[in-house]
């Protein structure tokens, strides 16, 4: 998707899919291009974004066992297969370790991507655009961009920044396990706002994952040992002066929504059941790759997390963390299998791992602590006061 959506504005339009498809020698006529992304596109766009080109890939029968949906990739080799005798037919030379040539493309070999992954990998992929008509000039039934700009606004009344919190719930404790290290605890933040901060506006607090500190201490009263100063455990916080009456409280939710949505699921990272209260932590599985799961959540049960407990943050929102992960805890000498609790991000945020190793990010943190929503749900920094 990466490599095909070649302005990297998260949509694939008939002029990107025609371009790709000849870059992989599947030469179609626009006609058929259309109609293929006609298929595709569930909006009234003409465009398809990540969430539907996937669905359109992903084979039905097979659901969640499919590779696309992260299940076994035991049709790997049939998969290369067809690749070699499609881009064979097509007269492209074949590497067997390469054979769609992704790599080559993008001046690389397998491994060599400046440390950034297979994103980076795809994003130094160019495929030369060779222009047809989109759906919004051929079919009246699509939304038409007027003279191709897109008008932007800023929402001013909705601002977001970062705050240091002091309200914290205690999860869970390591004082029944025999442990041979010091001792930890794991604290949810408290986002109930007193009413008397919401008068004439909405306010909310937002949970993005849970905290962890050495000791028992509330994590607020915790104090750097070098400098001696607190170590602020940060939240975000969303002002919206723009809601009056039921129609700005739906703004608000559709806002809500669009900018930092709930995960679809969570995946059980690593449980700690030994002691007299279990611990279990949880990342979220965010609905797209447009969006990241910042921290983990922690529970007391074997079963999931409510949805509603965290949110996800646009990716473009964010920037990767430069801070090494931070250890909170390690189960050393405990039974059941290994683990460990770290902090992450300037957040100082809580994951966990299912060793005693960091865990591996990357890890994000906003690209500023003050920030505006444009209309199109873009950050922009907000330097006023």
């Amino acid at each position: 998707f990466r490599a095909f959506d070649s302005d990297g504005d998260g949509r694939i339009g008939c002029t990107e899919m025609y371009s790709a498809l000849l870059w992989l020698g599947l030469h179609l006529t626009p006609s058929q291009v259309q109609d293929f992304i006609r298929q595709m596109s569930t909006g009234p766009t003409g465009y398809v974004n990540f969430v539907e080109f996937k669905a359109a890939l992903s084979d039905p029968e097979l659901g969640d066992a499919d590779p696309l949906n992260g299940g076994d990739n035991t049709d790997a080799s049939a998969v290369h297969s067809q690749a070699k005798a499609i881009l064979g037919s097509a007269g492209r030379t074949v590497n067997d370790e390469d054979p769609f040539g992704l790599v080559s493309a993008a001046g690389g070999q397998d491994g060599d991507d400046g440390g950034s992954g297979s994103g980076g990998l795809f994003q130094r992929i160019v495929i030369n655009q060779q222009r047809i008509a989109e759906l919004s000039e051929v079919d009246s039934r699509y939304e038409t961009e007027k003279e191709g700009v897109i008008e932007v606004s800023v929402l001013r009344d909705v601002k977001f920044r970062l705050v240091k919190h002091t309200a914290f719930n205690k999860l869970w404790t390591t004082r029944s396990l025999k442990t041979v290290v010091w001792g930890a605890s794991v604290w949810a933040p408290d986002t109930e706002l007193a009413w008397y901060s919401r008068l004439g506006k909405t306010k909310e607090l937002i949970c993005l994952g849970h905290f962890g500190t050495r000791g028992y201490v509330d994590p607020h009263k915790v104090k750097d040992k070098v400098t001696g100063k607190n170590v602020d455990r940060l939240v975000l916080e969303i002002t919206d002066t723009g809601v009056m009456g039921l129609s700005g409280k739906k703004r608000h939710k559709a806002i809500m929504s669009k900018v930092l949505p709930h995960p679809s699921r969570f995946h059980l990272v690593w449980s700690k059941t030994q002691g007299s209260k279990p611990l279990y932590v949880w990342a979220g599985v965010p609905p797209s790759r447009d969006f990241v799961s910042i921290g983990h959540i922690c529970t007391s049960s074997s079963s999931p997390p409510p949805l509603e407990s965290v949110r996800c943050a646009p990716r473009h929102w964010l920037t990767e963390a430069t801070d090494e992960p931070r250890l909170v805890w390690e189960d050393s000498g405990t039974a059941g299998r290994s683990g460990s609790l770290w902090t992450v991000t300037s957040m100082n945020i809580l994951v966990g791992t299912d060793s005693h190793n960091p865990p591996k990010g990357p890890f994000y943190e906003f690209m500023c602590n003050k920030w505006l929503c444009t209309s199109d749900f873009r950050a922009i920094p907000d330097f006023d006061k």
